[in-house]
């Protein structure tokens, strides 16, 4: 026989109600159905409370779901770059390498003509294009001089500027793609830059004075050099149109341009007569003649520097080679003869 139960385990109905907070326990014979606090409960207007035939309002047969995720904006720039930068290498930037159109790797030779158009346009100047890629004066000067097509692969500047430039590259592809309105810009600035360069360039073509006898060249390369840099940035003249004037290849300015002075020697004129790397070329005395012409159209004086030149080359001018022409030559002696 079971003990009878104590006074601690026996309550009343309403004490269960107490404690159970108005909501009383249900009945073990009866199956459970979800209430409005339980965790699996469910709309009372749905069908599981309603009868069959009865037909529900269309705000209270919807059952709440989860909020569709927003649709993804376009990448910013920086992403988008670093996104297709290393795609093909396997986002592995130590395998990566810059390729051209065929998908072949650039030579030196490729770098170096796109670093000189790229200073020409004057859209960067040196100092800021090498704190851009990270190297410096010394770096960029050996890399400049090397000639071969895959000599200063183990230059910086070579990484550095591919780099830069298939950056660049991916700017202006994710601008094209994602902003075409300020793509579209730029493209009409740029036509109309080069409307206003033809008009300038037009402009100078007529101040060419036609009464100019070509002499002696009486200004060094490298301040042929200065004027053809400033001359291009100030009327918006591409080189390939430079070149037309002055009746030279098109690829003869980049080659001219790439030329350095002889390092160690002094900047006299007379110390740099034979010593001018890139003299020989036929646009240095085109582009000396042409600037000559230009200044004698507008009215201007000759330099300061100009005079000097011609005092001290005692109006010969500069030698159009690279060199005084002088050759060590091997004569092999014959025995007994002296």
């Amino acid at each position: 026989m079971d003990p009878p139960p104590s006074q601690e385990s026996l309550c009343t109905s309403s004490e269960v109600q107490g404690m159970q907070g108005s909501q009383a326990l249900p009945n073990v014979s009866e199956p459970m159905l979800p209430t409005a606090s339980s965790p699996f409960s469910v709309p009372k207007n749905s069908s599981l409370f309603s009868d069959p035939g009865t037909e529900m309002p269309p705000s209270a047969s919807k059952i709440s779901s989860a909020t569709p995720p927003k649709a993804a904006g376009p990448p910013s720039r920086e992403d988008y770059i670093e996104d297709k930068m290393y795609e093909d290498c396997g986002n592995d930037e130590s395998e990566w390498v810059p390729t051209n159109q065929r998908g072949n790797q650039k030579s030196c030779n490729a770098i170096r003509t796109e670093i000189t158009r790229f200073l020409l346009s004057g859209e960067m100047t040196q100092t800021a294009f090498l704190e851009e890629i990270g190297c410096n004066n010394n770096s960029y000067g050996r890399f400049m001089k090397l000639k071969g097509p895959w000599n200063g692969t183990q230059n910086g500047v070579y990484w550095g500027a591919a780099k830069f430039f298939a950056r660049k590259k991916l700017g202006e592809e994710w601008e094209k793609k994602f902003r075409p309105a300020a793509a579209k810009r730029k493209r009409e600035g740029a036509a109309t830059e080069r409307k206003n360069a033809r008009k300038k360039l037009d402009e100078a073509a007529s101040k060419l004075s036609a009464d100019y006898a070509e002499g002696p060249v009486y200004d060094s390369c490298p301040d042929v050099r200065r004027k053809i840099t400033a001359f291009l940035k100030s009327s918006g003249t591409t080189a390939t149109a430079f070149c037309r004037m002055v009746d030279v290849p098109s690829n003869a300015l980049t080659r001219f341009m790439k030329y350095k002075p002889v390092s160690g020697t002094a900047k006299s004129a007379e110390s740099m007569r034979y010593s001018q790397p890139g003299a020989a070329m036929s646009i240095y005395p085109r582009a000396y003649h042409f600037f000559e012409r230009l200044r004698i159209g507008e009215g201007k004086p000759k330099t300061k520097k100009r005079l000097e030149n011609e005092a001290a080359l005692s109006g010969q001018g500069f030698q159009l080679r690279h060199d005084d022409g002088r050759r060590w030559k091997y004569i092999k002696t014959v025995p007994g003869l002296f």
